[in-house]
């Protein structure tokens, strides 16, 4: 999908980078004039895409980022576990540092999903998330679906990846970078607002 984005749109840049990095292993790459994703993991996470090129493409397909609250909460649901599935941390619920060499498809990851169902929100890549970062945030927001700072500098991803410590696969961690950041384990997921 998100190659179609890139053939329609092409690699626009935005704060002095590229929307996309091609990975040194060549998931997805360019073939003259055309982007292709490699066989067999047309399934997997895009990864190395700064936040604003998750923002439009989530903008391309008619949704956007998540708030960094109503990512949590699709991940955490009601469960007061520190991972979406509750409590215990194995590489059959997550992919973390030690369990493979690199992203997967989302849907070898079954036995992870939140209460609500989602796949994936525990390692495999980073999320972007659509606020900025502030550290102390939910010490001074509201209760009632936040959605983060109204400027910044850096924004805010979740969850963890696969080159990360379990640790911080927990509902709980907040990780944040520039915006023009396209790390390789860096990637995101849409939301979709319910009317």
């Amino acid at each position: 999908m998100f190659v179609t984005f890139l053939n329609e749109q092409g690699d626009r840049g935005e704060g002095g980078r590229p929307w996309f990095t091609p990975s040194p292993e060549g998931e997805i790459r360019k073939e003259g004039s055309e982007w292709v994703v490699t066989a067999g993991v047309d399934d997997y996470p895009v990864s190395s895409v700064t936040w604003y090129g998750a923002d439009a493409y989530c903008q391309w397909v008619g949704r956007r980022l998540p708030t960094e609250a109503e990512w949590e909460q699709a991940a955490r649901g009601l469960s007061p576990g520190p991972f979406p599935w509750g409590t215990g941390l194995n590489c059959d619920l997550a992919n973390y540092q030690g369990c493979r060499e690199g992203p997967v498809s989302v849907a070898d990851l079954t036995y992870g999903s939140s209460p609500y169902g989602v796949l994936g929100l525990a390692g495999n890549v980073w999320e972007w998330t659509a606020d900025w970062y502030q550290e102390n945030y939910y010490a001074v927001s509201s209760t009632q679906s936040p959605t983060g700072p109204n400027t910044g500098e850096l924004r805010v991803l979740r969850g963890g990846s696969w080159s990360s410590s379990g640790g911080m696969a927990r509902v709980t961690h907040r990780h944040a970078n520039s915006p023009e950041a396209a790390e390789f384990n860096y990637g995101f997921r849409c939301a979709q607002t319910i009317e």
